[in-house]
């Protein structure tokens, strides 16, 4: 079940067979609606809708011409990524590049390694919405089964109609804020970096007014306000649709961790109802993890690159951040400390807040072997003053539950990306050793037993 990414697959990675919805067959599954879905939809990133099921040929053909015209957009994208990134070589030989000065020199002379780190954080930023939506672009076929898949499960596994509405309304809520937040974040974070480097321009140049700023490698002079405009272009709205698609697939993630919480509140609930435990309840339960383990093969699927990438490139903001403040030579002004300060916040934040609910399905899912087994005990010591004849009903169920038990154990639920990154929570706590959750022989029981041991200690005492 580790998620794996083929690039040769040509068919779609969404399993046909049907997924059973409610037991009673009546109620048929809810949909819903993301903000983030709805501006890549619009700018040709995710198809619009399903071309099976358009009745419109108009509509058809605009999908179609919006997916040309996307493609036309990443090309041109990295096209000013690649005179970006040599711009910044540039400025790391030539720190005095266009009259800014970049670093105090030390002595005449200054480190190169230095010099990077100030750049990291406008390169990593500048760089991280292309590759992003790239990957999401190569992936947007496969959307539309995803997120169908999803509301199966979620029409399966809430059977309470009351319940599945108020998940929805929560995902509703939550698409709204994190879009809103993260682009007022960003744009506020855009408008401090343009602040410290128009004072480092009037610094050395006394005006604004003729100010030209040289479009390296291009024998061209940019006026201020037209590189405004490049990089509002080609940086600034890259970067918020790669957050969005990120945060298409994190709303994924939550569904099955809502999933997961839900599932472990039956489990704990049937140890003070024991008369309503049956195999057919058990096998449901199987059946929705079952569910549960597929989700993450198809997610990871689809996003685990992604993933990968804006945890990475993220991760990288604050290193360069924070490592600005390890040479005071680097700060030039005020605005430096403001600007250096808020991106290793803001950037931190984002690095650990998008991964905290894939690291949630690790520890929720490490969880029901425990309650499993405490169900088991209780099953058992029921058992011994039950009749005869009952005896044998809940024998065959104790042997379901031990037998659910062990393949929870054996297979966490787990997201990667590529096998590179493994979002538990050593992801955020790096004085945990690490080792056994990068070990990767083909068996998931070691991996398992790792997160069992990190979570147990502090969640097994809700059980009781």
């Amino acid at each position: 079940m580790t998620p794996t990414v083929d690039s040769t697959a040509k068919s779609h990675p969404i399993k046909e067979a049907p997924f059973p919805f409610h037991r009673a067959g009546k109620r048929k599954p809810k949909g819903f609606l993301l903000v983030q879905e709805w501006l890549l939809r619009r700018t040709g990133f995710l198809p619009l809708g399903d071309e099976t099921l358009v009745p419109s040929r108009f509509l058809k053909c605009t999908s179609r011409a919006m997916a040309w015209m996307a493609m036309a957009f990443l090309v041109t994208n990295a096209l000013y990524n690649f005179t970006t990134i040599l711009r910044v070589f540039r400025k790391v030989a030539s720190p005095n590049l266009d009259g800014q000065p970049v670093l105090a020199v030390n002595e005449g002379q200054e480190h190169w390694l230095h010099s990077l780190l100030y750049f990291l954080p406008d390169l990593t930023a500048t760089g991280r919405g292309l590759p992003v939506l790239a990957t999401m672009y190569y992936k947007r076929n496969r959307w539309a089964g995803l997120k169908q898949r999803a509301i199966e499960f979620v029409a399966y596994c809430f059977t309470d109609p009351n319940a599945e509405s108020r998940l929805y309304r929560k995902m509703k809520l939550l698409s709204v804020g994190s879009c809103f937040i993260t682009i007022v974040l960003y744009i506020l974070w855009v408008s401090c970096a343009w602040t410290e480097a128009v004072q480092g321009l009037v610094a050395n140049n006394d005006s604004l007014s003729y100010l030209e700023i040289q479009f390296y490698p291009f024998p061209i002079h940019l006026s201020l306000v037209q590189r405004i405009v490049l990089d509002s272009v080609f940086t600034i709205f890259p970067y918020i649709l790669s957050q969005q698609a990120q945060l298409c697939g994190v709303f994924l993630v939550i569904i099955l961790s809502e999933g997961l919480t839900r599932l472990r509140e039956e489990i704990i609930r049937e140890r003070g109802n024991l008369g309503a435990l049956t195999t057919e309840r058990v096998h449901r339960w199987v059946m929705i993890h079952a569910r549960m383990m597929e989700l993450v093969d198809e997610i990871g699927e689809t996003f685990q690159v992604i993933f990968l990438l804006s945890y990475v490139l993220d991760f990288l903001n604050v290193i360069g951040s924070s490592a600005v403040f390890l040479n005071a030579n680097m700060i030039t002004s005020y605005w430096s400390y403001i600007y250096y300060t808020a991106t290793f916040c803001m950037f931190g934040l984002y690095a650990t807040a998008l991964a905290y609910p894939l690291i949630q399905v690790v520890e929720k899912s490490a969880t029901l072997p425990d309650a499993l087994y405490l169900l088991t005990l209780t099953l058992e010591d029921h058992k011994q003053n039950q009749p005869t004849s009952e005896r044998d009903s809940s024998k065959e169920i104790s042997k379901r539950l031990r037998q659910f038990e062990l393949s929870c154990r054996n297979h966490p639920l787990i997201f990667t990306g590529l096998k590179y990154v493994y979002f538990t929570r050593e992801l955020l706590t790096p004085d945990v050793d690490v080792d056994s959750v990068l070990y990767d022989s083909g068996e998931r029981a070691p991996q398992m037993n790792k997160v069992n041991r990190i979570t147990r200690s502090d969640q097994s005492s809700s059980f009781t």
